[in-house]
């Protein structure tokens, strides 16, 4: 590799780096902890995630959405090289995936998947919700875990139960952490199925008219994520060590959860977060124990 193209390569590190920090904090502070001639590719990857995640800020009518997808679309399918090679994320995101063989059918998918983002369709149950975050956050790091196992030549085991059990754990963190934004853009990513079991229905969760009833549904949903946290712990177990510092986003939603059940009466209408010092403190102790 020329200087050059050392140099270009730095530049697009750097600038996916900017967009997943800006964006993405927590994901952000988890991939310090990789390897370093891992962290790039998987800037590039998380900043793709925040680019296409971003989209529905950023548009009208989900048309609009469409065509930004589809334009995602022609990059991966390499219809678009000389837009690619000019766009810091999409020529990132290439490198990646050249540099590690990432199946460009798994890409798609996640754009598929990544179209319900632009309507205000609810999530009808558990099994739509689960096949969601398996071909978003699951999938990604599903190839971060991928990477990490190709780098260190180690076999991957059990990586594709682990990747579905911690991708649903995490598109619930998002979802309960970002719950007031979604109900003020009518989007309800909770499956009507838990609605119905809370004693809600759809117009009652975006007004919060049933305070206890929505407290009721919030703590059916930490049940569910608890469920799948600790069916991941399991699966985990059998996983090389090298591989399971891609995981490390998802011991944050120890203390989220913790905060989501001290505030699961408020959380609908309350933003929450956890101080980045504690933060820290998850990553570092989860990253030098290797135990979730």
């Amino acid at each position: 590799m020329s200087e050059d193209d050392k140099t270009t390569s730095r530049e697009i590190a750097e600038y996916c780096r900017s967009i997943v920090r800006e964006r993405d904090i927590d994901t952000y502070l988890a991939t310090l902890f990789l390897p370093a001639d891992i962290r790039p590719h998987a800037y590039a990857l998380y900043a793709y995630d925040a680019e296409i995640s971003h989209i529905r800020s950023l548009i009208k009518e989900p048309m609009m959405g469409e065509v930004r997808l589809q334009w995602w679309r022609e990059i991966i399918s390499g219809e678009r090289a000389g837009e690619a090679n000019s766009n810091p994320v999409a020529a990132g995101l290439l490198a990646a995936i050249n540099r590690f063989e990432l199946p460009l059918m798994g890409f798609e998918n996640y754009l598929k998947a990544r179209a319900f983002d632009l309507y205000n369709d609810p999530m009808p149950d558990k099994g739509t919700l689960e096949g969601y975050a398996g071909e978003t956050r699951s999938f990604l790091v599903f190839q971060v875990a991928t990477m990490l196992a190709k780098n260190a030549d180690d076999e991957p085991g059990n990586l594709a139960d682990c990747a579905g059990h911690a991708g649903v754990v995490l598109v619930l963190t998002d979802v309960l952490k970002n719950l007031p934004l979604h109900r003020s853009r009518q989007q309800c990513y909770i499956p009507v199925s838990m609605l119905d079991e809370a004693g809600l229905s759809l117009a009652q969760y975006y007004s919060t008219e049933n305070e206890v009833a929505t407290g009721k549904l919030i703590r059916l949903l930490l049940a569910y994520m608890r469920h799948h946290f600790s069916e991941f712990q399991k699966q985990s177990e059998h996983l090389p060590r090298s591989i399971k510092t891609a995981f490390l986003p998802l011991c944050l939603s120890k203390p989220y959860l913790a905060r989501f059940e001290k505030m699961a009466d408020i959380v609908a209408v309350t933003p929450v977060d956890i101080p980045q010092w504690c933060k820290q403190i998850y990553l570092w102790r989860t990253a030098r124990n290797g135990t979730y």
